[in-house]
């Protein structure tokens, strides 16, 4: 099927039989919803244009005060970005596959609350996710390698949700930054190797919750940037250069660490922030 195509009907639910594909024409978004409730499931799409900027890329899918929208089952290669999301409270994405040509954020969510970035596979964009002011997320389920930047890449989040994720292999690493009360809980990352890599970066991040999770194989596996009250608990580092990293940019970092365990690391503990406070018990 011939796009690109733009859907501005309440409801409309778009199911694509088996095999289905809507080429973008290397024009813009190929498929662009701008009503509340709108579906699309099962859709493979292709050739979208080749417009990579970073916060406007051109995207398999694109939507525009998109209230309670539902992406599910799609697939795409070679994408300029997947999904772009834009004041869409309440979007979801979910069980899609995409891989990016390397020039623009895959996931991307602006100024949308309440979204569900659900069971996806993300693999060879800038950024595999990237979100930007927005409260209330679900992260979770999502695979995220290859990406040339961050595999998931938060900014300016209230209470977000990271659960489940697997993340490996990407150029930079994983990060949260500027955002409060966030949690991340039961991920996986691994395999960030090579200078400034890292599992996970807290950059100037209050009160965030880090649990459950497993960071293996990293240069470093968590950097600790300029954030305070964080709660770090029942997490495994495993063989990673330093498993935990505190440097001071222009505040300090606080952080109670408990019932955490640090196997084969070349260094457990690194702190290079003179005024930090970091409480560990029972590690």
């Amino acid at each position: 099927h011939q796009g690109p195509w733009t859907i501005t009907t309440p409801g409309v639910r778009l199911v694509a039989r088996p095999g289905a594909v809507l080429d973008g024409g290397g024009r813009g978004s190929a498929l662009q919803l701008s009503a509340e409730g709108i579906v699309v499931e099962g859709l493979r799409i292709q050739n979208t244009g080749p417009g990579d900027d970073f916060y406007e890329p051109d995207a398999a899918v694109w939507l525009w005060k998109c209230k309670a929208c539902r992406l599910e089952g799609l697939e795409g290669t070679g994408l300029t970005s997947a999904v772009r999301l834009e004041q869409s409270p309440g979007a979801q994405v979910l069980r899609s596959r995409f891989t990016g040509n390397g020039r623009a954020p895959g996931i991307t969510a602006f100024r949308s609350d309440d979204v569900h970035i659900v069971g996806n596979t993300l693999e060879g964009f800038l950024d595999n996710l990237y979100v930007e002011y927005g409260e209330r997320l679900q992260v979770r389920d999502n695979r995220s390698s290859g990406a040339g930047r961050y595999g998931l890449h938060l900014m300016f989040t209230y209470r977000a949700e990271l659960s489940g994720n697997h993340t490996h292999r990407n150029r930079v690493g994983s990060a949260l930054m500027h955002g409060a009360e966030n949690r991340v809980l039961h991920n996986i990352f691994a395999d960030e190797v090579g200078p400034l890599r890292y599992g996970l970066l807290l950059q100037e991040e209050w009160k965030s919750k880090v649990k459950g999770n497993r960071f293996a194989g990293n240069t470093i596996g968590l950097l600790s940037l300029d954030s305070r009250e964080t709660r770090l608990a029942h997490n495994r580092f495993e063989g990673n250069g330093t498993a935990l990293l505190f440097a001071r940019d222009s505040d300090q970092n606080t952080l109670w660490a408990e019932a955490n365990t640090f196997a084969g690391n070349l260094y457990d503990l690194a702190v290079d922030d003179p005024k930090a406070q970091v409480h560990l018990r029972g590690n």
